[in-house]
């Protein structure tokens, strides 16, 4: 196991599987992920997927749109409960340090921004069930999503500039 200097609740982990599933892309692949959703419909079994999608690599990526880490970070730090100061991932027992990740946490969910030369490259989103229960609405988040949705145009398969679409989107996962 790892150890830092830093209690273990400023810290979050995020399995290697986790990363990037619940993407924040922004708008210009909107209708290429839409169509692969309806394109590719879940075919599922009681025991399991009869078949796995492999995402192809966004047309436009989220690091193209040159969004600094200055001004998200800001954005951020305003409606997020708690900022994870230390960023791990891995899988069994491997733990490997992500000082390129900030993460952030909301209600229960975290919100991941990976960092390239003070640019964001990419920003993901993970339940957590350390953080309040899942009953609790991310009120906070949902409104993290819309200013991000307003000031960057960016979507998660939802217009996040319709308040009404994203709390659909957080209803429904």
């Amino acid at each position: 196991m790892v150890s830092y200097s830093i209690t273990d609740e400023d810290s979050i982990y995020f399995h290697e599987d986790e990363y990037c599933q619940i993407e924040i892309i922004p708008e210009e692949n909107y209708f290429e992920g839409s169509k692969v959703l309806e394109e590719h419909s879940v075919h599922e079994e009681n025991n399991g997927f009869l078949s796995v999608y492999s995402r192809k690599p966004h047309t436009l990526k989220t690091i193209e749109k040159s969004i600094t880490v200055h001004s998200f970070k800001e954005l951020l730090e305003k409606y997020s409960l708690k900022t994870f100061k230390i960023v791990n991932s891995g899988y069994g027992r491997q733990i490997i340090h992500k000082p390129n990740i900030m993460a952030y946490g909301f209600e229960n969910y975290v919100l991941f921004v990976e960092i390239h030369n003070s640019t964001i490259q990419n920003i993901w989103i993970m339940y957590s069930a350390s953080l309040i229960s899942k009953d609790v609405f991310p009120v906070q988040l949902e409104k993290a999503l819309y200013e991000i949705g307003k000031k960057w145009n960016e979507e998660v398969i939802v217009r996040l500039s319709n308040l009404k679409l994203v709390e659909d989107y957080l209803q429904a996962i």
